[in-house]
């Protein structure tokens, strides 16, 4: 159970990647990912390449935080309010 204090400074994406890894070490018998479908879905192994251990998930985040802050920036000009 998660309990959100501050929904302004929650990293959704963090917490599936962390809840993610947690299952795959914690039960590698029972839960076996689609990778496949994760990597349609993320667009890349590179979160699999991080569950694996080849990349910390930590830089994983920033490289998704600098596409989302792209996306963000390029958007802005199409946005009405």
């Amino acid at each position: 159970r998660i309990s959100i204090t501050d929904r302004n400074a929650i990293r959704p994406f963090k917490i599936f990647m962390e809840a993610f890894r947690y299952l795959i070490h914690k039960y590698p018998g029972d839960f076996k990912p689609d990778w496949e479908e994760i990597r349609v879905v993320t667009g890349s192994r590179k979160l699999r390449d991080a569950l694996d251990g080849q990349m910390p998930l930590e830089d994983l985040l920033r490289q998704y935080d600098k596409v989302a802050e792209n996306f963000q920036k390029k958007a802005a000009s199409f946005l009405l309010y």
